[in-house]
């Protein structure tokens, strides 16, 4: 008599696992014969290997010799492999200065993430992402209980946030054509940013502020630095008395 089919995650199978299909039966003569029903390839005796089936279901039918006139009654027992499909999430996340494992996204069911694309021992969520390393995503099955075979890649990318350095105000001559902006910052700024002529003063070129052309006072300029997504812009407002 056949007992209920044998299943198995195909991503808990380990190297070489074989299955004695006679495991599967109760009140046999163990003189009969093995048929490989699906042609799987896997069959020697009564020894299945499963390790290297794909994910199916997989039948085996035992025939036992007549006695005489009296013939067997033929029994089918079933393998089953479960698999999960794999989550579905983007390739490439962002993060600005700092991000954990709980930050990465995918879609699926109990996510677990891995840095390894097999094998290994899943991350916890409180694990500090890497910038420009590669994690891997599984979801495991509500009702089997079987967590993906194949992993979803992802590659974390984490942005550091701009600075815009801090105002150190200056006071010039109306005489000074070439006022260096920067030297209105304290130096903590990163390059590349833009001087905008907050103070709309007319006399603003590049970082050149220009103080001859406008009248004795005190003017205020934006110092921006780009942000790369998701970080912010970074900005800063100095001023520049004449």
């Amino acid at each position: 008599t056949a007992t209920a089919p044998l299943e198995y995650c195909l991503a808990a199978i380990t190297p070489a696992q074989t299955v004695n299909l006679f495991d599967l039966l109760t009140g046999e003569d163990q003189t009969g014969n093995w048929n490989d029903d699906d042609a799987s390839g896997v069959l020697s005796g009564n020894l299945v290997t499963i390790d290297g089936l794909s994910a199916g279901i997989y039948n085996f039918t035992y025939d036992v010799d007549a006695i005489g006139s009296c013939d067997d009654i033929l029994v089918t027992v079933t393998i089953v492999i479960n698999d999960t499909p794999s989550p579905i999430a983007n390739a490439t996340q962002e993060f600005c200065d700092t991000a954990t494992v709980s930050s990465l996204t995918a879609t699926g069911t109990n996510i677990e993430w891995y840095d390894d694309a097999t094998g290994g021992t899943a991350l916890a969520g409180t694990a500090a992402l890497v910038d420009t390393e590669t994690y891997y995503a599984t979801q495991i099955d509500a009702i089997t209980g079987c967590e993906s075979s194949v992993r979803t890649l992802v590659t974390a990318t984490i942005y550091q946030s701009p600075k815009s350095g801090n105002p150190n105000p200056i006071s010039v001559c109306k005489t000074n054509n070439t006022v260096d902006l920067f030297t209105t910052l304290d130096g903590t700024q990163d390059s590349g940013g833009v001087w905008q002529d907050t103070g709309a003063s007319g006399a603003l070129t590049g970082n050149v502020f220009d103080a001859t052309v406008v009248a004795p006072g005190t003017y205020q300029f934006t110092y921006l630095v780009t942000a790369s997504s998701p970080c912010i812009d970074a900005s800063t407002i100095t001023s520049v008395t004449v």
